[in-house]
Order: C-alpha cells, then structure tokens, then sequence
C-alpha cells in the first residue's frame, strides 16, 4: 500500500537565497593603517556586509586591524599590500564564488597577510585576469587560520 500525504507530511522547504553580488566598492582611504571599524577609514563608512570593502591604494604595505567579529559579502585586495591582524576576532565572508579577490585586473599586485584571528569564506582567487598576481600569507600557528576558503 502507498501512502501519500498532504503538504503537511514530508514537507520540504527550498529557500532560495537572493545572489549575494559584490556591486559596490567601499574603498580603504588611508595608507598610514588603522582599525577596520573606523568609519573614516572607508570610501563609505564600514562595509556592514556591503558594499565590499576594498583595498587598492598601490601602497607598498600598511597595516588594518579588526577591533570586534565582522561580516561583510567578500574582501578584495586589488593592487595594495594590507597587513589584516584579526585582532583574535572572527571575518566571515558571505559570497560563495569568490569570498576574497587578491589581484584582480591585468598590473594588480595584490598581498594579503593574516594573523590573530579567523578569516572564514567560501572561495578565493589569486589573480583573476591575465598580468595580474595575489599572494595571501597567514601567520603560523595559532595566531591566523582560514576557513572554507
């Protein structure tokens, strides 16, 4: 015998999550460093998940650090050198194809080092386009980890 139920047997729930699109840049504006949650520090204002936050001043090397826990759709480190101490805290990222972009157009040098902290994504890429290049280093030990990415 089969048995069939009504909606309220089995059911099964889809959620659809809208594409979680990196459209918008929120560029860091100041190559002398500082804390990633001073809204004076951003294009506009602390990337709380969006705009994705961006670093792409041609600096030779800086260093950013996170006062508490943030969430933001992705990191990208076009053509800069951004030292991110996580401060012990936790980053995660929401976009699935891409969570961080090291070097992303063709001259783009982009270097990420992590310590202190997690940095939690779904996917990342080292120099997207043809002539570009990214490098990510995280420190050893327990000071930084990257997860899922």
């Amino acid at each position: 015998m089969v048995r069939r139920g009504g909606l309220g047997r089995g059911l099964a729930v889809l959620v659809l999550w809208p594409a979680l699109a990196a459209a918008q840049s929120n560029f860091w504006l100041t190559d002398t460093g500082g804390s990633f949650g001073d809204p004076g520090n951003w294009s506009l204002g602390v990337p709380m998940p969006d705009p994705t936050p961006t670093f792409n001043l041609h600096s030779p090397g800086y260093h950013v650090y996170l006062d508490h826990t943030y969430t933001t759709t992705a990191l990208n480190v076009r053509d800069d050198s951004v030292s991110l101490n996580l401060g012990g805290f936790r980053y995660d990222l929401l976009l699935f194809d891409q969570s961080v972009l090291v070097g992303r157009d063709a001259g783009d040098s982009g270097y990420l080092a992590l310590s202190g902290g997690v940095l939690s994504g779904y996917a990342g890429t080292l120099g997207r386009d043809a002539g570009s290049s990214g490098t990510v280093v995280v420190a050893a030990g327990p000071s930084g980890r990257i997860c899922g990415i």
